[in-house]
């Protein structure tokens, strides 16, 4: 069921490349294929806690959840600059 779900919401395009919250960013450049990623922006930033330096000193920083392109959620929202191209949503 969850697959037949994925590849209806692929099929519209209604995914994280296409959505006007998402942005394709160096900051995700740690990902495996970093030309795929990127961050979404539809929420504030959430603080996660690293380790930096030597010897690690922990520092709190703010981060944008990374997704990838071909991710999709539930608050979807089509960019603005594709509004004016025809695509069809089911």
């Amino acid at each position: 069921m969850a697959k037949a779900l994925e590849n209806q919401i692929e099929d519209t395009g209604a995914v994280c490349g296409t959505c006007q919250y998402w942005k394709q960013t160096r900051e995700a450049a740690g990902t495996a294929r970093k030309e795929e990623a990127g961050i979404c922006r539809l929420k504030p930033p959430t603080v996660v806690v690293m380790k930096i330096g030597s010897p690690p000193t922990e520092r709190a920083l703010t981060r944008w959840p990374t997704t990838m392109k071909s991710d999709w959620c539930n608050e979807y929202k089509l960019r603005s600059d594709l509004e004016s191209m025809s695509i069809e949503y089911r």
